[in-house]
This record gives structure tokens, sequence and C-alpha cells, in this order.
């Protein structure tokens, strides 16, 4: 991992890296039990249960260096993702929104009360174009997500919105807020929470582009799209 970083910000980041070697070492000395905090029962409380797996995220941080430190292969099956989820939580590193929904859906990938899904989004700022990822979370009638970002208002969203199409607005208007024109948005078909099979995470279920159109104008599609994920909870729940 440290050998692909050196080769990629070259020697004049050497000193940067070392000591990212030594923070490492330390923090692996870590037990699990005190690097990840227990998740609660979800028959106690759902909320409690995301909140635990956000504070996770937010304990290893975001990492501004600029370079990620666990390369996640989008073709993966779910097995390998775990394990460099795991590594995520050996090492302690800060990490970018990809490794971060790779963690959250590791985190959560016992916890089949809830339907997972990714939410992918290309934003523009003047002639920058800038890429972002979350897991979204359904359970209970209500929308929200988890994952890590640059800006606090890009990160998770509270299991409160009624449908998916609220969701994505929100993401929309802080967006706007930080003078970014949403492009596109990608949303992931539901994640199974079998961890042994050889299944990748379904990236692509639907994709909405707003070159000429508006995210307003495709509210009903992305609505749609959010009740194929609720029907696919009600498929598990129909199979246990």
């Amino acid at each position: 991992m440290f050998t692909q970083c050196e080769l990629q910000l070259g020697p004049s980041f050497k000193s940067n890296i070392d000591s990212i070697k030594e923070i490492s070492k330390s923090a692996s000395k870590l037990s699990l039990e005190t690097a990840v905090p227990k998740l609660p029962n979800l028959d106690v409380s759902y909320d409690n249960t995301l909140k635990t797996v956000q504070e996770t995220l937010n304990s290893l941080g975001y990492n501004f260096i600029g370079i990620q430190f666990y390369f996640v292969d989008h073709k993966a099956p779910l097995r390998k993702h775990f394990t460099v989820a795991k590594r995520m939580i050996a090492y302690l590193l800060p990490i970018k929104c990809l490794e971060a929904t790779i963690l959250a859906i590791y985190l959560t990938h016992n916890v089949k009360e809830i339907t997972r899904f990714t939410l992918s989004f290309t934003s523009k700022f003047g002639k920058m174009t800038a890429r972002h990822v979350v897991l979204g979370i359904y359970s209970n009638g209500k929308f929200g997500a988890l994952g890590l970002s640059r800006k606090p208002d890009l990160m998770d969203k509270p299991l409160l919105f009624s449908n998916l199409y609220h969701l994505i607005k929100e993401y929309e208007d802080c967006y706007r807020g930080h003078g970014h024109k949403l492009k596109l948005v990608k949303i992931g078909n539901a994640i199974p929470h079998e961890a042994h099979i050889m299944q990748g995470i379904p990236w692509r279920g639907a994709v909405f582009s707003f070159g000429k159109s508006t995210l307003d104008s495709q509210s009903i599609p992305i609505i749609k799209h959010g009740l194929v994920i609720r029907q696919s909870r009600e498929l598990i729940k129909l199979r246990n």
C-alpha cells in the first residue's frame, strides 16, 4: 500500500509517507474493539446503529492528501471489498468517499433490517469535474445515507426522506451551496447482505443526467427507482 503511494507521489513526499507509516504502526496495535465501536442492536434503535457506523467513518477522517491508501476494484466481489475494509480498520488511516462507502457496506452487512445501495454524483465547478459517492440507506419507509466528504453537508444524511428524489434533492441543494452544478446521478441496486457470495456491488441501477434537463423534471423516474429499492426490501423480508 505505501509502496504504491511512493510511486504515485514521488520521492519528495517520502518523509510524509514515512510519518504516516509510523502512525499506522502505532494505530495497528489498537485492538479491533477499540478501533471500531460495537454496533448497537437494531431492535433497540435504527438511528443508533447508523449513527455508530457514521461515527466510525468520522473517526478515520477524510483523506486530504490527494491519493487513496486502499485500492478499490469496482468489479471485485463483496468478499474482496470486505478484505479491503478490514485493512482500513487495521491501519486506521484517513479515507476518501469511495473507501468510506466500502467500509460502510462492510459495517452494515449483518444489519439485514436495512437496504443499502450506492449513490454516485458527478458535478461541475467551472471547468472542474468532481465525483462523489455515498452509501444510500432505506429502512421503515425512509431514505438516508452514510459516507464521508470534504464538505460536511455532502456526507451522511439522516433516515428522514420519504422518497429517493427528496434525498437526492437535498444533495443537489448542498452542491449548489458550494457553487457546483449537479450533472449526473448514478443510483445502484440493492446490495446483498450475504457476505459469502461472489456477487459484486451493483453500482449501476439507474443513471440520471442533468445536461439539458433538471433534477425536478426527472423526479418521477427517480421516485420509481426508489420503489424498486423498497420492493427489494420487501422481498428480503419474505425470504426471511
